[in-house]
């Protein structure tokens, strides 16, 4: 595959390079899943949260099995302030590997601010 800058990864040039790679091999070739957060990453870090969502969704639909990317797309769910799906994907890391503190520390964290106490109520 051809190595893109980080700043130029996207999730359909990646897919497109692996779709022509499995038609020509004649079987499903896939990213490795570091390779997609290699994706993910970068661009929710320029702010580009709806295609971090996209590309780490993809992530986690091909590597079901694996915490770590379900771990990163709630970063990226959570950055993007959608804070229930954030907080199921993280519960979801932690079902897969529950001997990872972090894992634990981000659900804590989302899980705050899906209810966060108020004040008002308790006078």
């Amino acid at each position: 595959m051809p190595e893109y800058p980080a700043t130029e990864r996207t999730l359909a040039k990646v897919e497109a390079n692996y779709a022509r790679l499995s038609q020509q091999f004649g079987f499903e070739v896939r990213p490795e899943e570091d390779m997609l957060n290699g994706v993910g990453y970068p661009l929710l870090e320029r702010g580009q949260r709806g295609a971090a969502i996209a590309a780490l969704r993809r992530n986690a639909e091909w590597y079901a099995g694996s915490a770590n990317v379900h771990d990163s797309l709630g970063e990226a769910l959570e950055a993007a302030g959608r804070l229930e799906e954030a907080r199921q994907s993280y519960a979801r890391a932690i079902a897969l590997d529950p001997k990872r503190p972090a894992f634990q520390e981000h659900l804590e964290r989302v899980t705050r601010r899906v209810a966060p106490v108020d004040k008002s109520l308790s006078r």
